[in-house]
Parts: structure tokens; C-alpha cells; sequence
């Protein structure tokens, strides 16, 4: 009887040690993967390490390594843009990227991990500019650059916002024991293009308003704020005027001076 619970008790160890060796072998042999997702607007080829591995969206389960990646517009016009990477085994790697004519018009998300001092996920916020805000799960959380700890492990929204720069919104899953950094890219917010000046074609020059002079508006409104002030007799060039043909806005050589009501003006003949 105890021949036979020493030979149970032998197969057990033999099978526990086995299984043991079995994992080993499986996790040196085939190593947990590390993820990454490279996305680009518009799209473009993407290169790790100098070979080109396909277009974006790509997304891969890569050897947990440092990489080279570069993004390549298929579009030459725009810029290329190129980065390292740390590749973490069991996390993805996202990386983002908005293409433009120049770096300083391109913007982007970069989101990387590496091993957290304790169990709580830490989030690393990193900006260009910096001073932008940072917006966590809808809460306010400072201004970049920034480290929050205490993090819940889970699925996150962040974004930043700077002045004059577009809002950048990304979301973000943390992991128990990692440090996420997340390194946004902005872009400043393109100029509005001005209407054409509608051309009139005509002068005026300023009557009836005597030794005082005339107010220039910066609307075509009384209540508006004084921008100048023209003469009696002085003459200028009509650059705009309202509907009900009210005010004129006018100026010399296309130069803007603000506005004044039409009925202190006359219209110089031959214009």
C-alpha cells in the first residue's frame, strides 16, 4: 500500500514538473507577443527597422523590442514622419499620425508602455507645445507635462487642448504595473481665409462733416468701436459696402481704414 501511494505521489511530481518544463519551454521558445496599431490620415506605407511591412491601418503582434518606425505618405507632398518605439510584450503599441505639408502642421498620438514602480497603472501625459490641458475621462487633470498615478486599470478617454491648436482625443486602456505615456503632437489651427474684397471700383470724398472730422468704425455700426477718423474733403477708395449701401468701408490702395456711414460721402466723377 505505501509502494503504491509512493508511486502515485511519484507520477504526480513527475507530471507537476513536466507541465512545469512544458511552459517553460513554450514561453522561451514562443515569448508573449507585444502589439502595435499604426494609423495615418491620409494613408501611407509603414516601415519597421527600414523594411517596408505594409500600409496603414496596420496592426501587428511583433518580438517585445525597440523598433524603428517610419511612416511614409503615399502622397509626396506631405511630410514622412519617423519615431522609436518600445515594443511591450502583452500591450499594444498605438501610434497615430495626422500627415501634413511640414512637421510643424502634423500632429499625432503616440501611446508607449514600460514596467510602473507598484501595481497602480501611472499615466504620463507629454505635449508639443506644452502647457495644454489635459482632459481625463472628462475631468480637468492639469496641464502638460503631467504624471497621474492611482489610475484605475481599464479602457480611458484623454485628450489635450491648447489654445490657437486643434483638440487631440484619444482612448486609452491601462494595465496593472505599467506606466502608459501618451506624447501628443499639435496642430495649430489653420488661418480662415479671407473673403476677396468685393471691388467697387469708385471714390468718395468726405462732405458735410466740418472742422470736427468723420469717426471710421470697425463695423459698419454706430455703436462700434473708432478706429480713425477721416477730414472734410479727403478722398478714398470704396473697398466694400453694405447691402442697403449705408456704409462704405474705405481705404487707400486696399488698405482697410474701417467704416463710415455713405451719407457724408460724395462720389468724385469719373470714377
Amino acid at each position: 500500500m505505501i509502494k503504491k501511494i509512493k508511486l502515485i505521489f511519484t507520477i504526480l511530481i513527475s507530471v507537476f514538473l513536466t507541465i512545469i518544463i512544458v511552459f517553460f519551454l513554450i514561453g522561451y521558445f514562443f515569448p508573449p507577443k507585444a502589439g502595435l496599431l499604426v494609423v495615418s490620415n491620409p494613408k501611407a506605407d509603414v516601415f519597421i527597422d527600414g523594411v517596408k511591412v505594409g500600409e496603414t491601418p496596420y496592426d501587428a503582434a511583433l518580438k517585445p523590442k525597440e523598433v524603428l518606425i517610419k511612416i511614409a505618405p503615399l502622397d509626396p507632398r506631405l511630410t514622412s514622419y519617423e519615431t522609436r518605439v518600445r515594443l511591450v510584450a502583452k500591450v499594444k503599441t498605438v501610434l497615430q499620425r495626422d500627415l501634413a505639408e511640414s512637421d510643424e502642421k502634423s500632429s499625432g498620438i503616440l501611446i508607449s508602455f514600460e514596467k510602473a514602480v507598484g501595481k497602480n497603472p501611472v499615466i504620463s501625459v507629454i505635449s508639443d507645445p506644452d502647457k495644454a490641458q489635459v482632459t481625463l475621462d472628462d475631468q480637468v487633470r492639469g496641464f502638460t507635462p503631467l504624471e497621474l498615478g492611482s489610475i484605475d486599470s481599464g479602457e480611458h478617454k484623454l485628450s489635450l487642448s491648447l489654445f490657437d491648436f486643434i483638440t487631440k482625443e484619444v482612448n486609452i486602456r491601462t494595465y496593472p504595473g505599467y506606466k502608459l505615456t501618451a506624447f501628443f503632437k499639435l496642430a495649430p489651427v489653420p488661418p480662415q481665409e479671407q473673403p476677396a474684397q468685393k471691388s467697387l471700383n469708385f471714390k468718395v470724398q468726405i462732405v458735410k462733416v466740418g472742422k470736427d472730422g468723420l469717426n471710421v468704425r470697425e463695423k459698419p455700426d454706430l455703436s462700434s468701436s473708432e478706429v480713425g477718423q477721416v477730414k472734410e474733403d479727403e478722398e478714398y477708395s470704396v473697398l466694400e459696402e453694405t447691402e442697403n449701401k449705408e456704409w462704405y468701408r474705405i481705404g487707400k490702395e486696399d488698405e482697410s481704414l474701417g467704416w463710415i456711414p455713405s451719407q457724408y460721402t460724395k462720389k468724385i466723377e469719373g470714377n
